[in-house]
């Protein structure tokens, strides 16, 4: 039997993931019932790592997309995209800033509800879509407003915006490390790891 959960993300955001695998743990999902390749020992040493990953998409309840830049920019990212889109499993996407709603709708995920990491109602839609999903039993409601409040400002005090460098960019606390928003290209944001 598969995992209820499948976390798909960039192998750079694994601090992300922990607050989100911390989250789900706090509601009742154990690691167990989690596939994460960050997770320890999601992988079983011996056996095919891309058959393993295959089998978990296929076999989970829903698949969470944590749709960072870094998710973007990985093939493998892209191809869990793919292969759940295109098993028509439940998908519950996660826009991670400073990702836009206009390059989420550049991926075959448009049209799907996505769930904004940080934003004020984030802790509940995640955990409302858990329970739609039948992934979350309803007794987790219990205790649910201190849960959703200590995730809220955790996620916000790892993200604030700390002061304007002097060539007029933003440096931000990410996961604890400084970065400074650079452009590329015009285009694309990247940060610059201060």
């Amino acid at each position: 039997m598969g995992k209820k959960v499948f976390i798909s993300h960039s192998s750079i955001d694994k601090e992300l993931v922990k607050i989100i695998t911390d989250f789900l743990n706090n509601v009742g999902i154990a690691n167990d019932d989690i596939f994460c390749t960050s997770i320890s020992g999601a992988l079983e040493g011996g056996k095919n790592f891309v058959n393993q990953i295959q089998d978990n998409i296929k076999d989970s309840k829903v698949v969470i997309f944590l749709l960072s830049e870094r998710f973007f920019l990985s093939n493998f990212c892209l191809a869990e995209l793919g292969a759940a889109w295109a098993l028509n499993q439940k998908i519950l996407p996660v826009i991670v800033p400073p990702i836009s709603i206009a390059e989420y709708n550049s991926t075959p995920l448009v049209g799907i509800h996505a769930l904004i990491m940080g934003s004020a109602n984030f802790t509940n839609e995640l955990f409302d879509n858990l329970l739609r999903m039948n992934v979350v039993g309803s007794d987790c409601v219990v205790g649910k407003a201190k849960l959703f409040g200590d995730f809220n400002s955790k996620f916000k005090t790892e993200t604030t915006i700390l002061r304007a460098d002097s060539y007029g960019f933003y440096v931000t606390r990410l996961i604890g490390r400084e970065v400074r928003q650079v452009q590329y290209r015009k285009q694309m944001p990247c940060h610059a790891l201060v």
